[in-house]
């Protein structure tokens, strides 16, 4: 099965979230030990893929409007050069 650009995103946008979650419920399950390497760790970690969850849900928007943006481009263009022959084929 071919995978598309908005499928690894997604994916990795999962994996993202899913760390997160792991790395919630580590602080919470050590918050009486607010300064342990395990909660210090999971913290940086939190924090680490947050911006890269950020990270990846700017590409996904960004590849979720590509096409319609391409599509559109194409309409014009393909409206320009029906305009353009037919200014050509009426002014022979």
């Amino acid at each position: 099965m071919a995978k598309t650009i908005m499928d690894v995103v997604t994916a990795a946008i999962y994996r993202h979230q899913c760390a997160i979650g792991a790395a919630v419920r580590t602080i919470e399950e050590n918050k009486d030990k607010p300064y342990s390497d395990v909660v210090l760790a999971a913290r940086i970690a939190k924090a680490h893929h947050e911006k890269s969850l950020r990270e990846w849900q700017h590409a996904k928007d960004k590849v979720e409007n590509e096409p319609k943006k391409t599509i559109k481009n194409v309409k014009s263009l393909k409206h320009k050069a029906l305009r353009n022959t037919v200014l050509v084929i009426s002014e022979s």
